[in-house]
């Protein structure tokens, strides 16, 4: 049986860590240079990539970044929506 608040308290961490992220890169982004998004989000690639390494076999690996790249199309979707409903002033 699956414990819901078992689920909750799991879904509430990983924000709390995402919201951490969000704010170190945050202080590493330039909002005049876009190549430093691009930086931020390569080494964030690439430090995914060595957590997988260190824990999975190159195909589980890849397995995982095929799963990633089927989610493009929703987290794009997703992020589209969230900067719609962004006021700017």
């Amino acid at each position: 049986m699956i414990d819901m608040d078992m689920i909750e308290k799991a879904d509430e961490i990983m924000r709390a860590f995402q919201k951490e992220v969000y704010e170190l890169c945050e202080k590493n982004i330039s909002p005049t240079e876009v190549t430093t998004s691009y930086m931020v989000a390569g080494i964030l690639m690439k430090t995914a990539v060595e957590i997988y390494v260190s824990t999975l076999d190159e195909q589980a690996v890849m397995k995982v970044l095929d799963a990633v790249r089927d989610t493009v199309p929703l987290v794009a979707e997703k992020m589209q929506r969230e900067f719609s409903e962004v006021t700017y002033h």
